[in-house]
């Protein structure tokens, strides 16, 4: 499982707010991605990306459970490339 983020800061030029996303791939094929305005204002482009890594693993964190939930926690054992 491979997962990548990225952020523009202050991409909104009338709140200054920035923009986020990011995608989850399993297996070579995109399963989950995510792309929308932060809800807060980052107050720095270093900022913005850690909002983006938490989104980003929250996502990581329902695959988690689901693999959980499907007994599937051998995919569970391998670290995730982000």
């Amino acid at each position: 499982m491979e997962a990548y983020c990225d952020a523009d800061w202050a991409g909104d030029l009338t709140d200054s707010r920035s923009f986020s996303g990011y995608c989850v791939i399993f297996v070579g094929g995109v399963v989950h991605w995510r792309s929308r305005k932060q809800r807060c204002v980052a107050t720095s482009s270093k900022h913005a990306e850690y909002i983006a890594l938490f989104e980003c693993m929250t996502g990581l964190k329902w695959f988690q459970s689901l693999f959980k939930e499907l007994k599937q926690e051998n995919y569970l054992r391998k670290a995730v490339t982000l």
